[in-house]
């Protein structure tokens, strides 16, 4: 075979590898978000800003953030506990971004309900665009790029998760590492939290306690699962839970949120300095108390269905009548 011949074979699979990627799911869905997102295309001209534009960068990571979520998908993995989606950053908080970083984020449904529903009942919800990109997401990214560079371009992208761990070195995280860490884990909400704090955005967005990501790191799935003393573990349950009020809390603003980081970051430094035996037992206690006292504070708040909030409300207020 000719060199001529090789290359001619080479553009032909090329091609067809770029019709499969524009024709799958996470490609569609990364058009649907963004039209939905009133981002633009930037014109080279102008400088990037992430609040109005999207580029060849922003398309990446959340076409990647939508192979994540298909990977996690029940009918795609029966194994998969959490239903998770993408949410666009600014619709979800109400926040503006200062940082040059995407406006997405990889977020578990019941918690963008959550928000969603809290938002709407305090008339703080966001507008929808009013002028979406038209056409194809093909058709806009073209006009700025040369067709032979962009389907290059859109040839390299992943085809599936597995696939994707060469993204390392280019997105700094591998979408087959996210996605099985989640489903591998007992506590998959936790461990995405920690995913998305670790790799994604949100370490980029929230300014924290600088031991913040350490204490992640010792809470996740594989610390857990390799600790040899079992009173020094956190139950499972509990960590779930906890992944769930801290995306709450973190997009919705409620609970004082960094108190509560900063606090549980100290309580936990107090354990691992505690001398071994009953010392370290009692310290590693009073963080979990800690934990289950916040966790039960704002279930009972915002995480409880709707139907259990209103039943207590008025349980509260007959009890209050009937004092007086």
């Amino acid at each position: 075979m000719t060199a001529q011949q090789s290359d001619a074979l080479r553009e032909i699979a090329n091609k067809a590898r770029v019709t499969t990627i524009l024709q799958s799911k996470a490609w569609k869905d990364t058009q649907r978000i963004l039209k939905r997102s009133g981002l633009v295309c930037r014109e080279r001209s102008e400088p990037f800003d992430p609040e109005k534009h999207f580029d060849c960068y922003t398309v990446r990571y959340l076409y990647l953030l939508n192979i994540i979520a298909l990977e996690l998908r029940p009918d795609t993995r029966p194994d998969t506990r959490i239903k998770v989606e993408v949410g666009h950053w600014y619709r979800m908080t109400g926040k503006r971004l200062s940082l040059n970083v995407p406006p997405f984020m990889l977020i578990p449904r019941n918690i963008r309900r959550k928000v969603d529903g809290f938002r709407q009942s305090e008339g703080k919800t966001t507008k929808k665009p009013t002028q979406p990109f038209t056409g194809s997401l093909y058709e806009v990214l073209s006009g700025d790029i040369d067709s032979a560079k962009l389907d290059a371009w859109i040839a390299g992208l992943p085809l599936s998760a597995l696939e994707g761990a060469k993204e390392i070195p280019i997105m700094g995280f591998s979408p087959w590492v996210v996605a099985k860490s989640v489903r591998q884990s007992a506590s998959p909400t936790f461990e995405l939290f920690y995913q998305e704090y670790q790799s994604l955005v949100l370490k980029s967005v929230f300014k924290l306690e600088p031991g913040f990501e350490q204490l992640l790191t010792r809470l996740s799935f594989i610390k857990q699962s390799i600790l040899s003393k079992q009173q020094y573990r956190v139950k499972s349950q509990l960590l779930e839970r906890l992944g769930n009020v801290l995306f709450f809390t973190l997009l919705y603003n409620q609970g004082c949120p960094g108190e509560f980081i900063n606090t549980l970051v100290e309580k936990e430094d107090i354990y691992l300095k505690a001398s071994p035996g009953e010392e370290k037992v009692k310290a590693h206690q009073k963080l979990i108390n800690y934990i289950e006292e916040f966790c039960n504070e704002m279930t009972e708040k915002y995480l409880m269905p709707a139907a259990g909030r209103h039943y207590k409300k008025r349980k509260t207020a007959r009890s209050g009548s009937s004092e007086s």
